[in-house]
């Protein structure tokens, strides 16, 4: 994987069905991504490049720890929740594969029913980072999005938490390797975001009826880190590697 041929594509949004094997800017394997991501922010045939410029109010917000064009909120949703899910998939995939580890990134949709005194609920993840040989262990859970993340904010934190509520119950403290931490990495339209949370098992014991916690859980996010900005995919990838060789060194001790 070039990075320069890709940070190259990137800055002039270079479009990926214009690429031809054999020729100097062809990016090798993430092509596939590439070609995903940007399906995913092309809607009836425009793609968001040209949409922009027929939006109004390009002023910059800062949200979270990633800045965000105040324009987003206007695009459309992704035609398909599984293209969105494809696109994310497979550059999550396509990244682990730069360092040896014995994890795997699946599309199984991993289900979570806890049940609590006055009921419960289920709900699914779109994919984790599993271990080969311990396939019950979770290093991560992915949820994706086709729509803008902040244009259903409330929405979506809630179905998270739900997600990681849900995987609490069901992991130890080995899983959260990160710090302490548990991750969950999502995708709202065109942001990645990475979500840590704080294994607990004060909260462990309160959710499953045993016992009291006396703080809530929290849950701290980071990005949006945009698919089109090379600058944002390097970070990103950046500190995916860095959590896989975590993940690697916790799994070997």
């Amino acid at each position: 994987m070039n990075d320069a041929v890709i940070s190259s594509l990137l800055q002039k949004n270079t479009r990926a069905e214009e690429l031809r094997e054999g020729e100097d800017n062809w990016p090798g394997a993430i092509i596939v991504p590439l070609r995903l991501q940007q399906q995913t922010t092309t809607v009836g045939g425009v793609p968001d490049r040209d949409r922009l410029l027929t939006l109004t109010n390009p002023l910059k917000l800062l949200r979270g720890s990633g800045e965000r064009d105040s324009r987003d909120s206007q695009l459309p949703e992704a035609e398909d929740d599984m293209v969105a899910n494809a696109a994310s998939f497979t550059f999550l995939q396509r990244v682990s594969q730069l360092t040896p580890s014995p994890f795997e990134w699946v599309f199984n949709r991993l289900l979570f029913h806890p049940q609590f005194a006055l009921g419960g609920y289920e709900t699914f993840t779109d994919g984790a980072l599993r271990c080969r040989t311990r396939l019950d262990h979770i290093f991560a859970i992915l949820e994706v999005k086709r729509r803008d993340r902040h244009t259903s904010y409330a929405e979506m934190v809630m179905q998270e938490t739900c997600e990681l509520v849900g995987w609490l119950l069901k992991s130890s403290s080995s899983i959260a390797c990160f710090n302490g931490h548990s991750l969950m990495i999502s995708q709202g339209r065109d942001g990645l975001f990475l979500t840590f949370k704080p294994f607990n098992e004060a909260h462990q014991r309160y959710l499953a009826g045993e016992g009291w916690a006396e703080d809530f859980l929290r849950m701290e996010t980071f990005g949006p880190f945009k698919t089109n900005n090379d600058r944002d995919m390097t970070l990103f990838g950046s500190v995916k590697l860095a959590a896989i060789e975590i993940a690697v060194n916790r799994a070997l001790d």
